[in-house]
């Protein structure tokens, strides 16, 4: 599953963030594994045994199984916050997450000690459930991915969408970076949910009535679900979108699987269908209100694990029935048909989204006022495998065709940006033009070439594949007479306030010169920029004064 999540994440986000999303979930499976070692398995199961000390030896199978579970839902987190949040502050969540949120939620649901588990047993060790049947959630659809997916939903809101996600008010869509990693990453979490899903039957034989009868109809509850939802989706964007996009097929297809996840051993092979189809609805409907709302989830996390999951754990209470219920957790009862079990769902949920935002809140909103949720402004932009993994991805072309800058490619040095013809423009309009083509780069790799073969650039504005020059700047004169140089100033990353700053600097030296001097000084200015492996300068300009 970790394998799955990692590469449908990077195929999702821009390429100059590949590195740090991998480093990320290589580290929720390390921390993950330690918590739920030293704390979350005794609380999940409430028998103190820290750290296993005293763990019953016929159990190793359990731990193991639910450690791959409070992982899952610590990595869920890392999709709504991808490409802005800072590495420590994840792992913090991730430490939180499978020692102090996802165990007690555990506890509550899936011990024989939990007020809301359908197999809480009495003093004499018969099934007990409160409420009846108590809560059933056979796989994790509650436990597993709606805590997730309301973990990472409020970490979106309270980090704030990345930037320039919002620009004049419209929105700029990301496309995946890597269609094929992304479609392998889909394949591989299909896959391994069915030892998610089957192999919540906990054995082979014996108890839960016939386990491998009930694993067999399981995986084909799953498969159905989640195939209708991929179809659901996949025909919405055709006929509402005018396309098949592939990356919503993708999300229809896993809000399927995560939705059939509670329900998949107690409702029936035909509803699993209407479950998956009304689940690819709401994975539709829950991403645009998401973006109405103008929070920025790059993968749609929580539209597929936070509101499919809840619906997941509701539908048992409307497709379940009481022959499976009775089949699978022993417990004959009419909750199906007074509707008290729809209203056991409904507590279950209310219930793990409460507890998952108020520890959510707690956790991120004190790493924001400790100032270490976020990474900077310029580490954001040049991209964090750069900034924080010393790796640098190398980009060749930038095409000319939109006046906005593009959040499909890896980084913002390929930003589209239309120009106007330069026979059409004043001189002071031509170097105008060329400022604001810097400003729109703001960081990146600039054409290695002057101002004049800038502005004259017929289509294309080829940028250098290996961005390591720095030209010098030519002599210009200024409106007095005297002999001023245009140069880079060089000095380490700033902020955004400094490139607006020098942005706005140089526009009033050009401001101050005459439209005749600007016209000769369009064949000598010269656009530069200097790069490292570990950070990537600004466009910074200044006058300095030639001492002659």
């Amino acid at each position: 599953m970790q394998a799955g999540f990692a590469m449908l994440e990077v195929g999702m986000v821009r390429i100059k963030n590949t590195n740090s999303i991998l480093f990320k979930n290589m580290m929720d499976t390390c921390v993950g594994a330690i918590g739920f070692y030293f704390m979350g398995y005794a609380i999940a199961f409430g028998n103190g045994e820290w750290a296993l000390v005293g763990f019953n030896k016929d159990n190793f199978h359990l731990w193991f199984f639910q450690w791959a579970f409070s992982s899952t839902a610590a990595t869920i987190v890392s999709g709504p916050i991808a490409e802005r949040c800072t590495l420590e502050a994840h792992l913090v969540y991730s430490l939180f997450s499978s020692t102090l949120i996802y165990p007690p939620i555990v506890w509550i649901f899936w011990s024989e000690h939990g007020f809301l588990s359908p197999y809480r047993v009495n003093g004499n060790g018969e099934l007990s459930p409160h409420l009846t049947t108590g809560v059933i959630d056979f796989a994790g659809s509650g436990v597993v991915h709606l805590l997730g997916g309301i973990g990472g939903l409020v970490g979106s809101i309270i980090i704030g969408p990345r930037f320039g996600w919002l620009a004049n008010g419209k929105k700029f869509t990301t496309s995946s970076n890597n269609d094929l990693l992304s479609s392998l990453g889909t394949l591989i979490l299909w896959m391994g949910w069915y030892g998610f899903n089957c192999g919540s039957t906990l054995s082979a034989s014996g108890s839960m009535g016939d386990s491998m009868d009930i694993a067999s109809k399981v995986a084909v509850t799953s498969t159905l679900s989640a195939a209708m939802a991929g179809i659901v989706v996949a025909v919405y964007c055709r006929i509402f979108r005018r396309s098949y996009i592939l990356s919503e097929l993708l999300n229809g297809v896993l809000s399927g699987l995560v939705a059939i996840t509670s329900g998949c051993a107690v409702v029936r092979v035909w509803s699993s269908l209407l479950i998956g189809g009304l689940s690819g609805m709401i994975f539709i409907g829950t991403s645009i209100l998401l973006k109405k709302q103008s929070i920025d989830d790059p993968l749609d996390a929580f539209a597929v694990h936070g509101a499919c999951g809840m619906w997941g754990l509701l539908s048992v209470g409307i497709f379940a029935t009481r022959e499976n219920i009775k089949r699978v957790y022993g417990i004959d009862s009419d909750s199906m048909e007074t509707g008290a079990q729809f209203a056991n769902q409904l507590v279950g949920a209310v219930f793990i989204t409460v507890w998952t935002t108020i520890c959510s809140v707690v956790v991120f909103s004190s790493l924001s006022l400790c100032n270490c949720l976020r990474v900077s402004f310029n580490q954001e932009i040049v991209g964090l495998d750069i900034t924080k993994h010393g790796k640098m991805h190398q980009r060749s072309v930038a095409k000319v065709g939109s006046n906005k800058p593009s959040f499909d490619s890896g980084n913002l040095s390929d930003a589209k940006v239309q120009r106007p013809q330069a026979k059409s423009l004043s001189p002071k309009k031509r170097i105008g033009s060329a400022i604001r083509l810097t400003k729109t780069r703001m960081l990146g790799t600039y054409s290695n070439k002057t101002s004049k073969d800038l502005l004259k650039a017929p289509g294309v504005l080829r940028t250098s594949a290996s961005p390591t020059r720095l030209l010098r700047a030519k002599s210009m004169p200024s409106a007095d007479g005297q002999n001023t140089s245009t140069r880079v100033k060089d000095c380490p990353m700033s902020s955004e306030e400094s490139i607006r700053k020098n942005c706005q600097d140089y526009d009033n030296m050009l401001a101050n010169a005459s439209a005749a001097q600007l016209g000769t000084t369009a064949t000598g200015t010269t656009i530069a920029t200097r790069t490292s492996a570990r950070m990537m300068t600004p466009f910074h300009l200044c006058r300095t004064k030639n001492p002659s």
